[in-house]
């Protein structure tokens, strides 16, 4: 394989490894995300029953009400952004594995070209060798 195509098949591989790196970065950050929501979920679950447990507190309740209704629609903005910046992301990915399979089809192919010229040189050194050797000779080498 020549050393551009090498090259070529490296830079976009290491393309492909970068994006996978980036698109499990999101996929993490979603996963924080969406395990603050959980926490939040099961705190206001917590607090809803200690309103139930003390009924004199159902004021400051309310205004925690309104902040966690805040605190969500916050949650579903960044889920939004992470997912379209996912969606990106992962189109970008999709483009780098087809210009990676590409040029590994071009390195592939150039190799194949290279072995079959390799192929032929040999074949015509063991046909001239065979012609010296029909007609009689005893020198067979390549130099003679």
């Amino acid at each position: 394989m020549s050393r551009w195509t090498q090259s070529l098949v490296k830079i976009a591989n290491h393309e492909v490894e970068t994006l996978q790196k980036q698109v499990a970065e999101i996929v993490g950050r979603r996963q924080d995300v969406q395990g603050q929501q959980a926490r939040l979920e099961a705190q206001v679950d917590s607090e809803a029953q200690h309103v139930r447990d003390h009924p004199d507190s159902g004021l400051s309740h309310m205004a925690y009400l309104s902040g966690v209704r805040q605190k969500r629609a916050r949650f579903l903005q960044v889920l939004a952004g992470l997912d379209q910046e996912e969606a990106l992301l992962r189109q970008a990915l999709a483009e780098a594995f087809e210009s990676l399979k590409k040029y590994e089809i071009v390195a592939q192919n150039i190799q194949l070209a290279e072995d079959r010229a390799l192929a032929r040189q040999e074949t015509a050194m063991l046909d001239e060798m065979g012609l010296r050797l029909s007609r009689g000779g005893r020198d067979y080498s390549p130099e003679a």
